[in-house]
Order: structure tokens, then C-alpha cells, then sequence
């Protein structure tokens, strides 16, 4: 009979300073890239237009969020802790960090699109309306992985997969795995000040000058604010 079991842990906003290695291979593709940057960005825009709920099966009002946008550049950070294939955070990092595992070998787009289903998926057991939006004990308890997906202010994202980490001794016991994957994210919000507040309820984006926290930000269709790639803060 054949098991896989998943984890998750989250970690976010460690103000470490860290110094990226030159000699990770990142081996994620462009291809791969759009595909966990759109399911992020989906969900995002659900949030953006007021369609999400929470454990108390209510809706969560709609608010102010910013599309992320990829960083190749902090992908190197997020593929030297997938290579590690270890369920343990990057000790130095500026940023927020979701990790997931599973026990067998997964197909690379397959897992960063199980990863970021998982980790949005622990709203429904989360009190966020409960807590007004703010990122209490009780909710990065119930949904750690979920904040960083949802803080508005973030506008940056990075991945990285090991699907070739073999058994590990989280799952070689009881599930006597012999092959596993690891998706490590990463998220930026240059705006980070230490404040719960995961978003601030109101409605999404109508016009440019509702994307009021970075320079030049302008507001899209979809109900999201863009920032510019070379953002700067107001």
C-alpha cells in the first residue's frame, strides 16, 4: 500500500541580513515561475474582490493588495533551502518563508501548485475575521503559511523545488518513503514595519490612486495594484 504524507512550516520577516550564495543552480524554468506566480496572484485577487472566507465560513471583506511579481534574484535563496531538503527554515533571510514536503517525487509544477493550494487552504480553519485581519498568535497558529501569501504590502515572490531529496526521516519510519520533494517560497514586502495587520478591509483597487504605498503603482482590471519593478516607497 502506498502512503505520502505533507508538511508545512512558515517563518516570516527575520530582520537578518543575508548573503546569497553564487553557486546555486536554480531549476525552475520560466514555465514554472508563471505557474506558482498565478496561483498566487489568483488568490490574491479573490481576497482583492472580497471572495474569501474563513473557519467561521463568513466572507472576508475585499481590501488594498498588491500582484506579486517574481524575483529571479531571491529564487537563489529559495533553491539552497530546497536543496538542503530539510522541513528547516533559512536561519538568515529578510524574508517570509513557506516550506512544503511531501514523501514521494512530484513533478515540479505539480508541487509548487501543491504547495501554494496547501498553505491558502489553512484559511478555512483560521479566525482572521475574528481577529480583524491582524496576524494574532491564534491565527499564525491556525494559518502561518497563509500571511505571507495575503499580507497586502508584499510584492515580491521566489520558489524553489527539490524533488530528488530521497528519504527523509520525517516520513522514513512511518511511511517508509524513498524518494521526496521540498518547495521552499519566499516573500518581500520592502514595507514591512513589524505591524499585525495582515490587510486592511475596504474594496479592491478602482483607480491608480487607490495603490498609494509605492511610487508609480498603478491599479489593474483584476482589482490588484502592480508596483513598479524598481519600487520605491511613498
Amino acid at each position: 500500500m502506498f502512503y505520502y504524507i505533507i508538511f508545512s512550516l512558515t517563518v516570516f520577516y527575520i530582520q537578518i541580513n543575508y548573503i546569497l550564495s553564487d553557486d546555486i543552480n536554480c531549476i525552475l524554468t520560466d514555465e514554472h515561475r508563471l505557474a506558482v506566480l498565478h496561483a498566487h496572484n489568483k488568490y490574491r485577487e479573490k481576497l482583492a474582490c472580497g471572495e474569501v472566507t474563513d473557519s467561521s465560513n463568513k466572507t472576508l471583506p475585499g481590501g488594498i493588495l498588491y500582484r506579486f511579481i517574481y524575483n529571479k534574484t531571491m529564487e537563489k535563496l529559495s533553491q539552497e533551502t530546497a536543496n538542503k531538503c530539510q522541513m528547516k527554515h533559512s536561519n538568515d533571510t529578510l524574508y517570509g518563508e513557506n516550506l512544503y514536503a511531501s514523501s514521494y517525487s512530484m513533478n515540479i509544477t505539480d508541487a509548487l501548485i501543491a504547495a501554494v493550494d496547501m498553505w491558502w487552504a489553512e484559511k478555512d480553519a483560521c479566525p482572521i475575521a475574528a481577529n480583524n485581519l491582524n496576524a494574532t498568535d491564534a491565527v499564525w497558529q491556525g494559518c502561518g503559511h497563509w500571511i505571507p501569501m495575503a499580507q497586502s504590502q508584499s510584492i515580491q515572490i521566489s520558489c524553489g523545488v527539490s524533488n530528488t531529496c530521497g528519504s527523509q526521516d520525517w516520513c522514513a519510519t512511518a511511511y517508509n518513503c524513498k524518494q521526496t520533494t521540498l518547495v521552499s517560497c519566499n516573500y518581500f514586502n520592502p514595507s514591512y514595519n513589524g505591524d499585525n495587520q495582515i490587510y486592511t478591509a475596504g474594496n479592491k483597487c478602482t483607480k491608480n490612486e487607490d495603490c498609494s504605498v509605492y511610487k508609480n503603482s498603478v491599479c489593474e482590471p483584476s482589482g490588484l495594484c502592480r508596483s513598479p519593478n524598481k519600487w520605491q516607497l511613498q
